[in-house]
C-alpha cells in the first residue's frame, strides 16, 4: 500500500522553522506539568513552506491538564503566532492517551510524528504500545524523508543533537543551547558520556565507545550506538 506524502512544489523553509522551534523548546520544557512534546504534521514529514506551522503537541499530566482546561495556559492553544512563526499548539493529557483506542487517523498521524523532549521514556513507551501492529511504518517513513538517518524517526532529535556534541567533541553551554534549543542534557544517552567542564560540556569518548547497552534504556540505547559505530568506523 502507497502512503501519502507530501509534493514538494514551493522552496522547504524546514531548516528554518526548526530553527525556530529550537529557540523556543526551552520555554516549552519549562512548563510544569510536562510529560513530553512532539513535533507533527507536515514539519515531521519533512517539509515545511512559508504558509507552514508549527505543529506541537504537549503531553501532560494528568492535573498539569486539567490546571490548564480551567486556567489561563502559560501560552496561547491551537493556531497562534509566537515570536512571529505560526504554531498549532494542542495539548493531551498523557494518562488518558494511554487508555485511550486510537483510531486510524490518529495512528496514521502518530507514525510520522517526532519526539522532541521526553526526558523519562515514557512518549517513547506510549508511541511503541500505540504503534506495535504497525511494523513497516516507520521504515517507509525513513525510506521516503530520511533515508540516511540511522535511527527511527521518533529519535531523529535525539541522534541529531548527540550527533552534533559528538563531532564537535565538545560545545559552549550558550553554542550548545543556540544550536539544540535545549539546556544541559542532564538526561540519557547524553549524561553517563559528557562532562562539563569550565561551561563547556564535553564528550567522554571513553565511555562513548565503552558503555554497555545494560546501562541505559534501550531507546537510548539505540541512539548512543548509532553515533558511537560512526566514531569506530572513523578509527579504523
Amino acid at each position: 500500500m502507497t502512503r501519502p506524502y507530501v509534493q514538494i512544489k514551493s522552496t522547504n523553509e524546514l531548516h528554518a522553522l526548526r530553527g525556530h522551534l529550537d529557540a523556543m523548546l526551552p520555554r516549552f520544557t519549562s512548563f510544569e506539568g510536562v510529560v513530553g512534546l512532539t513535533l507533527n504534521g507536515g514539519m515531521s514529514r519533512g517539509y515545511a513552506d512559508r504558509l507552514s506551522e508549527v505543529n506541537v503537541t504537549f503531553f501532560l499530566d494528568p492535573d498539569a491538564f486539567q490546571q490548564w482546561q480551567r486556567s489561563k495556559t502559560p501560552i496561547a492553544l491551537g493556531i497562534t503566532v509566537l515570536e512571529g512563526q505560526l504554531y498549532d499548539i494542542k495539548i493531551v493529557d498523557y494518562a488518558a492517551e494511554r487508555e485511550r483506542v486510537w483510531d486510524p487517523v490518529t495512528l496514521w498521524d502518530a507514525s510520522y510524528a517526532e519526539i522532541l523532549y521526553d526526558p523519562d521514556g515514557r512518549l517513547h513507551d506510549l508511541y511503541v504500545e500505540k504503534l506495535a501492529d504497525q511494523p513497516d511504518i516507520d521504515d517507509y517513513v525513513r525510506a521516503t524523508y530520511a533515508p540516511q538517518l540511522p535511527v527511527r524517526m521518533m529519535q531523529r532529535s535525539f541522534y541529531e543533537h548527540l550527533h552534533l556534541l559528538v563531532q564537535a567533541g565538545s560545545l559552549s553551554i550558550e553554542e550548545w543551547e543556540s544550536q539544540t534549543g535545549d539546556g544541559i542534557p542532564n538526561y540519557d544517552p547524553f549524561h553517563p558520556i559528557t562532562k562539563l567542564e569550565q561551561g563547556r560540556i564535553v564528550v567522554d569518548y571513553e565511555a562513548l565507545l565503552g558503555i554497555g547497552p545494560e546501562a541505559m534504556y534501550s531507546w537510548h540505547d539505540e541512539v548512543l550506538e548509532a553515533v558511537a559505530a560512526q566514531v569506530r568506523s572513523r578509527q579504523t
